[in-house]
């Protein structure tokens, strides 16, 4: 009997196999310089309750400008780092770079980063992507979603999975935020007896 379980930001749910995610996070202009598990993760569902152009919630609305700071005419952010976590038979690094960049009429996001299995054994798979969301200011000084997307990866290389992609959009962002994660999924096999 195959069972499987995966593994998302400290919580365990029964899935199909085991998954290590890593998930960082950071604004084009943050007020800390890396996000906690909390307020990544209401930034996170934020994003995905609201589509394109829609408004947001005097709540959500306050909870982005008391996290993020309103971006500069020109604002950049690079992210560097270099994670690692275990789970099961597999021990992976994830390190490189990841950034946003906010212009007066435009945004884009990158990533240049590794994804490695440091351990002897494979993944089932491995994936890496980077999130972004970018909130735009309405005459009335409300809040609405200017542009969401994401740039996926899955390698077919099950021991490393390199991500370098550029996506960039129009606009006048105020507020943006980018996560990147990478995911390694392995089949696990329990006996039962």
């Amino acid at each position: 009997m195959l069972n499987y379980e995966k593994e998302e930001l400290g919580k365990f749910i029964t899935l199909g196999a085991i998954a290590i995610t890593l998930s960082l996070g950071f604004s084009t202009a943050t007020k800390a310089e890396e996000y906690s598990v909390a307020v990544q993760t209401k930034l996170e569902s934020i994003s995905a309750k609201y589509p394109i152009g829609a408004q947001l919630s005097t709540e959500d609305a306050m909870f982005i400008a008391g996290n993020l700071e309103k971006a500069n005419i020109l604002s950049k952010k690079t992210k560097g780092f270099n994670k690692t976590k275990s789970k099961g038979r597999h021990t992976t690094k994830v390190a490189g770079t990841y950034y946003s960049n906010l212009k007066a009429t435009s945004g884009s996001f990158d990533g240049d980063f590794t994804t490695t299995i440091t351990t002897k054994t494979n993944a089932k798979s491995l994936k890496s992507s980077i999130s972004h969301t970018s909130y735009g200011l309405r005459a009335s000084k409300s809040l609405f979603v200017l542009y969401k997307g994401s740039i996926n990866r899955s390698c077919s290389n099950l021991k490393k999975c390199t991500f370098d992609n550029l996506k960039t959009y129009s606009g006048i962002p105020v507020y943006a935020n980018t996560f990147a994660k990478s995911t390694v999924i392995s089949q696990m096999v329990h006996k039962s007896l």
